[in-house]
């Protein structure tokens, strides 16, 4: 059983950028976060603003969450700010996966 055990771990290991693990603690927050926030949005010729409300007391609620945006960016260069804080951004043409955090204030999206 052991050994089945470490096999599992090895293939979550080897596939921890597809895969988040986290303590049942980290997992619980990232949920309530989620469920407790919301996204204003704002177009605008350049890009997008986006503005994230959370509901939660900022100082206990801290997981990043993650932002999916679903379209067309194959060519399209995309950055991202919060505050003055810049943003990975994953690019895999059919959507981006943007972390933010939901406390730390607007987003600015650029799309070049």
């Amino acid at each position: 059983m052991d050994t089945l055990l470490w096999r599992l771990y090895d293939c979550v290991k080897e596939r921890e950028a597809e895969v988040w693990v986290g303590t049942f603690a980290e997992v619980a927050a990232y949920v309530k976060e989620r469920d407790n926030t919301s996204l204003t949005v704002e177009k605008h010729k350049d890009g997008i603003t986006v503005t994230p409300s959370m509901t939660l007391d900022a100082n206990l609620f801290t997981e990043p969450l993650t932002m999916k945006i679903e379209g067309d960016f194959s060519d399209i260069k995309v950055s991202a700010l919060q505050k003055d804080t810049p943003l990975e951004v994953k690019n895999n043409s059919a959507h981006l996966l943007i972390n933010f955090t939901p406390s730390a204030g607007q987003i600015d999206l650029k799309f070049t």
